[in-house]
């Protein structure tokens, strides 16, 4: 992972999650986004990925990873975004420590790694989680990624609500 030159990009309005990407590109009927299906809304996150305005966290790049032998291109897609799959910063970790401090699990179960940093990214850039999780009943050992957002003041965006405030034209 590489650190950005962020002054080349536009200030990150979202973090977006592992489930996201993996819903456009996996193109499958149990994934309700295709990109084969909603070309025009991939080509906006896409166009939003490339200026900066969306990035993601070094542990969604690496959750990603595991999916290039299931996922056509997805490893040269990896390469091509490369630069959006930030590595942690100080405030970043600080973000981490708070929410791992409500949520203990997030410091000992590895399946929650990228979660807690997707969160803690957009708390440390005050930019919106970007994820395809709903609010639903959580608890400290299960906790719902919208949930601890709204319980920590982060906000937090599922993909309707990202083509919401970000339209698709044309």
């Amino acid at each position: 992972m590489r650190t950005p030159l962020w002054f080349k990009l536009a200030t990150p309005l979202y973090v977006i999650d592992t489930n996201v990407i993996l819903g456009f590109l996996k193109q499958t009927d149990d994934e309700p986004w295709g990109s084969d299906s909603f070309p025009r809304h991939w080509q906006r996150i896409e166009a939003m990925l490339s200026d900066g305005r969306v990035v993601s966290t070094a542990s969604v790049h690496a959750e990603l990873a595991e999916w290039k032998d299931r996922i056509p291109d997805l490893g040269q897609w990896l390469k091509r975004f490369e630069s959006l799959f930030l590595v942690p910063t100080t405030e970043q970790l600080r973000w981490a420590k708070q929410l791992t401090n409500a949520y203990p699990v997030y410091g000992s179960a590895p399946n929650f790694e990228a979660d807690l940093m997707v969160m803690a990214l957009a708390g440390a850039l005050a930019a919106a989680v970007f994820c395809a999780e709903k609010p639903s009943h959580h608890s400290p050992k299960k906790p719902k990624m919208p949930n601890v957002c709204q319980d920590h003041g982060i906000d937090f965006v599922t993909v309707s609500e990202f083509f919401r405030r970000e339209p698709v034209s044309g």
